[in-house]
């Protein structure tokens, strides 16, 4: 008697997981548009050029599955003597799925700190 409950409970829940199937793609593919700085990395170097002025070299990696996204923009932000500035930054090179974009940006006054993140990306 309480094999045949178990195997009754067991059949109940094996049939009870077996749902319909749900589209994850295309969730997936919105979530990607929805936040475009989740799935592009940025992996960027601060070095000295020949003159002793920094330079920000890098490149956007997109990490997603789904999305190619055509305008990536940046936000650079650098840091001086205690004064703050931002820059955005533009690449309007499409990055697919994968893909990767470099850049190349040269701030103005040799800032003490400078970091990079994504601020926005367009995919039409």
């Amino acid at each position: 008697m309480k094999f045949c409950l178990s195997l009754a409970f067991l059949l109940l829940l094996a049939a009870c997981g077996n749902g319909p199937a749900h589209n994850t793609s295309s969730n997936s593919a919105n979530e990607e548009r929805d936040r475009p700085a989740r799935y592009l990395q940025v992996n960027y170097q601060v070095r000295r050029n020949l003159v002793g002025r920094k330079v920000v070299e890098g490149e956007v990696i997109n990490t997603g599955q789904f999305q190619t996204w055509k305008t990536v923009t940046l936000r650079i932000s650098t840091e001086k003597n205690e004064e703050h500035a931002d820059v955005n930054y533009t690449i309007s090179e499409s990055i697919a799925p994968g893909g990767k974009a470099a850049f190349k940006y040269k701030p103005e006054g040799n800032p003490e700190r400078i970091s990079v993140a994504v601020a926005s990306a367009t995919t039409d």
